[in-house]
């Protein structure tokens, strides 16, 4: 047997991923011994809809693609696009040089950045519920997570004082996602600025902020990036963001990062190894169209936009109807429900439907594996570090929506909460 990494074992079970796994697997089965309903998961991070017009633009444009091997950082025209639109957020004075880089995605950034500032031992200060693939960017380093638990009465952000008490000798980052996935909270320029206040006292901190869902805003607010409320922190933060959720293009592993330029210079200088360069046709093309053509790309946002409030609306009264306690949120594409104490103890502890057995599981755990039996998947807080509360998505048509939720309703009365 192989004696693998210590940090492999450090990597946290990925709950999703099993869901996700199995909830494929279940599809056609459920629907056929269930005729006349639709197996609809909740699972994804992903803003569905597709615009192929746009798709079309970005192709004319292959004739005019450099060939060749191409600068690793991303291509000189690219990266002062991104400094440019950065400036659309107040955030000015990016040097295109030294500042920015393109990556494969939001996460490559985020890999890239923690094996920049990390070594083992570090500690990175992570306000929970977290996005759940970031343990896995922190482990990769030989780190560790000091979690900070965000209270409602501060509309589970994080506070001043909450962040000077978890700063220790250890910590080397803190990691920032907003709008919060999977809570959809945001910062404004005043709550960023009262942070910026305790890290100017902690110079040895650096700061990583996912801002995968900056376009992604439906309730009247606009984004504010921590660069703009606190200049002074640029030589020590980072900034990713993606076209993935902006124009609903996943695929084209679109991503970039700005900032300090110490970071963003140990992020080049991994990106120079060969296979790690952002792809040329679907990337650099796809971000140069996006960030050259505004008044089509803003259009195609305010479309994606116009339909998460939908998304939410319906799902936001479809789950307070089922007595969940849930927030509405203005960004971002998720909802997070806690369970209440009573459901939870009418949750089966088993759930032979789906193969599973959940004795000794959380709350959210032995829930999402019932409601996958019934036609519907959701994330377990689990994944976010909270075990009473569970993600679903809004990203979706109000038909999915009404045939998933109608599932988790029939479910709910099977258990007799409902």
């Amino acid at each position: 047997m192989v004696e693998l990494a210590n940090r492999v074992g450090a990597m946290p079970a990925m709950r999703v991923v099993q869901l996700t796994g199995r909830a494929a697997e279940m599809k056609e089965p459920w629907e056929a011994a269930n005729p006349g309903f639709e197996f609809v998961p909740l699972l994804y991070g992903d803003v569905p809809w597709r615009f192929p017009r746009i798709r079309r633009q970005i192709i004319r444009r292959y004739p005019q693609a450099p060939s060749g091997y191409l600068d690793p950082k991303g291509e000189a025209g690219v990266r002062k696009l991104i400094a440019k639109d950065f400036e659309r957020d107040g955030v000015l004075g990016i040097d295109p040089d030294k500042e920015v880089c393109v990556t494969n995605g939001v996460l490559e950034a985020l890999q890239l950045a923690c094996a920049a500032v990390l070594n083992p031992g570090d500690q990175v200060i992570v306000p929970t519920p977290y996005y759940f693939f970031f343990p896995h960017q922190v482990a990769r380093s030989d780190a560790t997570m000091r979690l900070i638990d965000t209270k409602p009465e501060n509309d589970y952000k994080l506070t001043p004082e909450e962040l000077e008490a978890a700063i220790t000798q250890k910590t080397k980052m803190l990691f920032l996602n907003y709008p919060g996935n999977p809570r959809g909270y945001v910062y404004s320029f005043q709550e960023f600025d009262a942070l910026a206040r305790v890290l100017m006292l902690h110079p040895h901190i650096s700061i990583l902020a996912d801002e995968v869902y900056f376009r992604t805003y439906f309730g009247g607010d606009s984004h504010t990036s921590i660069l703009a409320a606190a200049p002074e922190l640029k030589n020590r933060t980072i900034v990713a963001r993606s076209l993935a959720k902006m124009l609903a293009s996943p695929e084209e592993r679109a991503g970039w990062a700005v900032g300090s330029s110490d970071i963003i210079g140990a992020m080049q200088q991994q990106l120079k190894a060969p296979g790690s360069w952002a792809n040329p046709i679907a990337s650099q093309l796809a971000i140069q169209f996006a960030l050259s053509n505004r008044e089509g790309t803003d259009h195609v946002i305010d479309e994606i936009n116009g339909k998460l409030r939908q998304g939410h609306d319906f799902m936001l009264a479809r789950l307070r109807e089922m007595r969940f306690d849930v927030s509405s949120v203005g960004a971002g594409i998720f909802l997070f429900p806690e369970i209440p104490e009573e459901l939870a103890g009418l949750i089966p502890d088993a759930a032979p439907e789906v193969g599973v057995d959940t004795i000794g599981l959380s709350s959210s755990e032995r829930l999402a594996w019932f409601l996958l039996s019934h036609g519907t998947a959701v994330v377990p807080g689990d994944d976010s570090g909270v075990p009473d509360c569970f993600r679903v998505t809004f990203a979706l048509d109000v038909p999915q929506l009404e045939a998933a939720t109608d599932n988790m309703r029939r479910g709910l009365q099977a258990m007799g909460w409902l």
